[in-house]
C-alpha cells in the first residue's frame, strides 16, 4: 500500500495583476495557510475523494468531471495520469486552512499539491520548473488562460519574482516585508474580471496595452528597489500600481475605501488579485505591523512539500 501527503501554501499577489497575463513580471508572496492532500492506495478499484468542496466515490472507467463539478481540478488531474495509476484504487483526503472565498490562491495551492503528488507517484520530475509546467497545463485546460504566478509562489514558497515565458523565470526574493489583508466581503472570479476588462476597453485597446506596459515597468522598478533596499521607492511604486488598477477600472468603491483605510496605517496598500472583490493588501515592515494592530500574514518560506509514508508514518 502507498501512503503520501502533499501540501502547498496560499499566496497573494504583491504586484503584477493583469499585466502578468500579458507577459509582464509579477511579485507574489506565499502565505502560511496550507492545503494538504493525503493520498492512500486501495486494495479495490474504487476512487474516493473527500473534501469540504464535495465528496465522490467512483471508478477509473467511469470517472468524469460531470460526476462532481466542484472537484474538477482533482478529477482532471487524476485523469491526466490514469494510465499510470489505474492499477489500483485511491483515496484522496483534502483539507485546507485557505479560505477559498478570499482570493488567496486556493486553486493554485490545490494544483501544486495535486501535480507534486502525481509526479511522485508516477516517478516523474518534481523540480519546481517541471511541476510548474504540468500545473500550468492543467490551469489552461480548465480556465482557458492564466499566468500561473500564484502557482509559482505555491511551488517555490517565500517572496517570488515571476516572469512568464517559455520557460518562465521563478526567482526567490529576500525582503523584510510585513503584510496585512482586508477582505472586501465578495469575490469575482478572475476569468470574469479579465473578460469584463477586455469588454470595457474594447474600443481603446492601445490605451489598455499602455496601462499594462506601465504596470510591467512599475513591477520591474519595484523589484529593483526592493533588492537594492530602497524601500521608500518600493512603497511609492506599490501605491502607483494601485493607481493603475484604478485606471483599469477594477478598484470599485468598496476596494478603494479599504485601500484608503489601510494607507492611513501602512506605507502602501493596493488591491491583491484581479479586483472587483477579493482582498486589499497593506504592505510595510515589521515595525509597522507592531503599531497598526492589524493582523499580520506571515510569509511561508516553505513551498510545496511531498511527504511519503513508511510503515504508516509520514517521513519528515
Amino acid at each position: 500500500m502507498i501512503s503520501l501527503e502533499t501540501s502547498a501554501p496560499a499566496s497573494t499577489m504583491i504586484l503584477g495583476e493583469h499585466a502578468v497575463v500579458q507577459g509582464h513580471p509579477a511579485l507574489v508572496a506565499a502565505l502560511t495557510p496550507r492545503l494538504r492532500i493525503h493520498w492512500q492506495s486501495r486494495a479495490d478499484d474504487q476512487l474516493r475523494i473527500e473534501s469540504a468542496l464535495g465528496n465522490l466515490t467512483s471508478r477509473w472507467h467511469t470517472l468524469s468531471v460531470a460526476q462532481c463539478p466542484e472537484l474538477k481540478w482533482v478529477i482532471t488531474a487524476l485523469l491526466s495520469q490514469r494510465p499510470a495509476l489505474e492499477h489500483s484504487g485511491w483515496t484522496l483526503s483534502i483539507d485546507s486552512d485557505i479560505d477559498p472565498t478570499q482570493g488567496l490562491g486556493s486553486s493554485a495551492a490545490l494544483v501544486a499539491a495535486l501535480v507534486s503528488g502525481l509526479a511522485w507517484l508516477t516517478r516523474g520530475p518534481t523540480d519546481t520548473e517541471s511541476l510548474f509546467q504540468t500545473g500550468l497545463t492543467l490551469i489552461h485546460q480548465l480556465q482557458g488562460r492564466g499566468s500561473g504566478a500564484d502557482l509559482a509562489a505555491s511551488l517555490s514558497g517565500g517572496l517570488v519574482k515571476f516572469m512568464p515565458g517559455t520557460p518562465p523565470k521563478i526567482e526567490r526574493v529576500s525582503a523584510p516585508l510585513a503584510l496585512t489583508l482586508a477582505y472586501s466581503g465578495y469575490k469575482t472570479p478572475t476569468a470574469e474580471v479579465l473578460e469584463w476588462v477586455d469588454a470595457q476597453w474594447a474600443a481603446l485597446r492601445p490605451v489598455q496595452d499602455g496601462l499594462y506596459q506601465q504596470m510591467g515597468q512599475a513591477t520591474q522598478a519595484a523589484f529593483e528597489a526592493l533588492t537594492q533596499d530602497r524601500l521608500d521607492d518600493f512603497f511609492r511604486l506599490v501605491r502607483h500600481y494601485q493607481g493603475l488598477m484604478h485606471a483599469l477600472g477594477v478598484s470599485d468603491a468598496r476596494l478603494s475605501e479599504l485601500v484608503w483605510d489601510l494607507q492611513q496605517r501602512w506605507p502602501a496598500s493596493k488591491i491583491s488579485g484581479s479586483g472587483l472583490g477579493d482582498c486589499v493588501l497593506g504592505i510595510g515592515l515589521s515595525k509597522h505591523a507592531q503599531t497598526t494592530g492589524d493582523p499580520v500574514w506571515p510569509l511561508s518560506e516553505q513551498g510545496v512539500q511531498i511527504k511519503p509514508a513508511e510503515n504508516g508514518e509520514l517521513l519528515p
